[in-house]
């Protein structure tokens, strides 16, 4: 008898504790879709047992009696840890497949020109290669270029909702890009600060991504998606004038292909 009061007392205890840390569940454990009451299915089962041990405790109920039900308590606590402290990947927004886009652009920043008929991005530097640093073209601080897409869907067999909301994605494709230059490979693009990813951010729905990003529009509607690219200093300004490097990315389904070109080396 004392040792069942014990084992209770204990369980009571450590199902406090982690009641305790409600407050820091992660919004991606894999119960937050199922809730009784607005009460997460995970709670729900922590605090039916909480209140079967704390009445079992209290009422000082004999081993025998609880013995059956010990196993079905512990799959029912364990059922909702897993609810509500497991966590699981947030799945990224789906594209909505045979949709066709409508892409245009226009430059918001940076010496950069854009062909939307032959799909090109052309951004023209300078290089300082013993400050190691990029310039613009009148040889002043480089000025990181900023694209900007405007994106809208058309409108195709099956679909007849005019406010339905479909998505797109945002991407460069090799985000990664390396080249060499005097036998040292250098990365293209710079690394984005706290991320582990490179440091080109698309800019839509108010929200910044690096590298991609999922954008949603209604039919009859266009959105606007900005697109910051920064190079990596080190390896570009060492670069010989009349040199380039190419990289591609895709948005709406239509891929343009970017070329950085070095017009000037100072020295």
């Amino acid at each position: 008898m004392k040792k069942i009061h014990k084992l209770f007392g204990m369980l009571l205890a450590f199902l406090l504790t982690i009641g305790a840390s409600a407050i820091t569940v992660s919004a991606t454990a894999i119960g937050d879709d199922y809730s009784i009451g607005g009460v997460g299915l995970g709670w729900v089962l922590i605090g039916i047992v909480i209140l079967i041990a704390v009445v079992a405790w209290g009422m000082q109920i004999a081993k025998k009696v609880m013995r059956p039900w010990i196993p079905i308590l512990a799959i029912m606590f364990i059922a909702g840890l897993c609810l509500q402290f497991v966590e699981v990947a947030e799945e990224p927004g789906a594209i909505t497949p045979s949709i066709s886009w409508s892409v245009s652009t226009t430059v918001d920043a940076g010496n950069v020109t854009v062909d939307d008929d032959a799909r090109t991005i052309t951004i023209l530097c300078h290089v300082n290669s013993t400050a190691e640093t990029m310039l613009d073209d009148d040889n002043t601080a480089h000025t990181a270029p900023i694209i900007n897409f405007t994106i809208s869907p058309s409108q195709t067999e099956g679909i007849v909702q005019t406010d339905q909301a479909v998505t797109t994605r945002a991407i460069v494709n090799n985000p990664d890009k390396e080249f060499t230059e005097d036998s040292t490979t250098y990365d293209l693009f710079a690394d984005a600060s706290g991320e582990n990813k490179k440091d080109l951010q698309w800019t839509a729905d108010g929200t910044t991504e690096y590298e991609v990003h999922y954008c949603t529009v209604n039919f009859g509607s266009s959105e606007t998606v900005l697109l910051t690219i920064t190079f990596l200093d080190d390896g570009i300004s060492q670069c010989e004038a009349g040199e380039s490097e190419s990289f591609t990315l895709a948005i709406g389904g239509i891929t343009y292909t970017g070329s950085l070109i070095i017009t000037g080396v100072i020295t």
